[in-house]
């Protein structure tokens, strides 16, 4: 009778409250669709998918893990899908400004 109270965490967990998994898996299939970040996002997506799959069965330091990767490639991603749009709109407005815009 003095053991630890039924229907607690399972033997292993983490304290507090499990890391937000869906919020990378969308935020890597919004990289990966709408700012080209087919590299980086897709896998993004992918590893946090498999971290939460992880995390589900236990294997808190192995999602732990693959949600740090997770993060690390969208946000790689995100900067250069900005970066790449920065650099189009630099190219344009250079473009325009030097005549490129000519009706012959």
């Amino acid at each position: 009778m003095g053991g630890p109270p039924m229907g607690g965490p399972p033997m292993g967990a983490p304290a507090g409250d499990a890391p937000n998994f869906i919020l990378w898996i969308v935020l890597g299939a919004v990289n990966a669709f709408l700012c080209g970040g087919w590299i980086f996002g897709l896998p993004g997506a992918i590893l946090a998918f498999l971290g939460k799959n992880d995390w589900d069965a236990g294997k808190f330091d192995a999602g732990r893990g693959k949600l740090k990767i997770s993060k690390i490639l969208t946000i790689i991603g995100f900067v250069l899908g900005g970066l790449g749009i920065l650099a189009y709109i630099i190219l344009m407005v250079v473009g325009m400004s030097a005549g490129g815009m000519r009706s012959y």
